[in-house]
């Protein structure tokens, strides 16, 4: 359940879904089915001969996305636009149960450039692709995250993800231990991504539609010529 709640919250604020665990792999091109809020990948568009065109971003160093009004970093409330922070310790205080934190480190978007070639090919399969598939058109990438999920009101801690005094990779959260979630991973992560889906239209026809509203995340990213 408290995972439910994690991808409750980060939704709300920017409209990714969640992979979980935290170091669970997710690829642009997979496609799957959500089994509530957790993506089921069944397969990945090479396997339908669908080549797509990939845009990344510049590496960003830290990312921040707090449920809004509920989270306080450093003192400071946090509202509805994710920020990028300097990295290095934050002290964090959360005023609801459930309530989440997320902080990324050294992250890259990713995303499928040419979605509408993309969803033609898709349409033009007919009864042959699965109206329940969803297809991961965009992922946020990091070397390092953490996640925090409050137990109760009140719950605070001292998050870091390097180890103290080596700026070498680590995390370590120190506090009063009310979570129901306290995590962190690295590597190769692809903890946040987004889906479209092939839907009827209300007048007939069919669209290749995003499966959640646009984010306020990648405004803060510069973005880089498309590759391969």
């Amino acid at each position: 359940m408290s995972y439910q709640q994690y991808a409750k919250e980060i939704k709300a604020v920017l409209g990714y879904r969640t992979a979980w665990p935290l170091n669970k792999r997710v690829r642009l091109g997979d496609i799957g089915i959500f089994d509530g809020d957790v993506f089921q990948q069944q397969d990945n568009l090479e396997n339908w001969n669908i080549p797509f065109a990939v845009r990344k971003s510049e590496v960003a160093e830290t990312f921040d996305c707090a449920s809004v009004g509920a989270v306080s970093v450093n003192g400071t409330l946090t509202t509805a636009q994710p920020t990028l922070p300097a990295s290095g310790q934050i002290e964090l205080g959360f005023s609801r149960p459930n309530a989440a934190f997320l902080r990324l480190r050294d992250q890259v978007i990713c995303e499928i450039e040419d979605k509408n070639a993309v969803g033609a090919q898709l349409i033009a399969l007919g009864e042959g692709f699965n109206s329940e598939f969803a297809v991961v058109v965009e992922l946020m990438m990091a070397e390092r995250a953490a996640v925090l999920v409050a137990g109760e009101a009140g719950a605070s801690a001292m998050l870091s993800l390097e180890v103290p005094g080596t700026g070498q990779a680590g995390a370590s959260a120190q506090g009063n231990h009310a979570f129901s979630i306290n995590t962190f991973a690295k590597g190769q992560l692809t903890p946040l991504f987004r889906t479209q889906r092939v839907v009827r239209r209300f007048f007939g026809g069919k669209s290749f539609k995003a499966a959640t509203g646009s984010s306020a995340a990648i405004d803060n990213f510069v973005w880089v010529e498309a590759g391969p």
